[in-house]
């Protein structure tokens, strides 16, 4: 993930991976592991200001990782959603 975000110029310093900030306290990316945080995501991207959700879906040691990369394109929609119990 580290990779990823630098490949893209970003400061991996402002991850959220797997349920704690890496370095820094603003933290508008996101990651997660095995799908077990999905009812998080409108949360993390609507009051947490987030910018990006990366899932990966097989974490694994030793092949290349399988991620969804999700961006919130309209915050009202993700409002909406974070009230609809999953």
């Amino acid at each position: 993930m580290f990779a990823n975000l630098l490949e893209r110029g970003l400061d991996p310093a402002q991850l959220h991976l797997h349920g704690r900030d890496v370095d820094n306290i603003v933290t508008p990316y996101f990651c997660w592991l095995s799908m077990r945080c999905m009812r998080s995501m409108a949360r993390c991207l609507t009051d947490l200001e987030g910018r990006e959700w990366l899932e990966v879906v097989n974490p694994t040691r030793i092949k290349d990782l399988d991620a969804l990369r999700i961006l919130p394109r309209s915050p009202a929609a993700l409002e909406r959603f974070s009230r609809v119990r999953l």
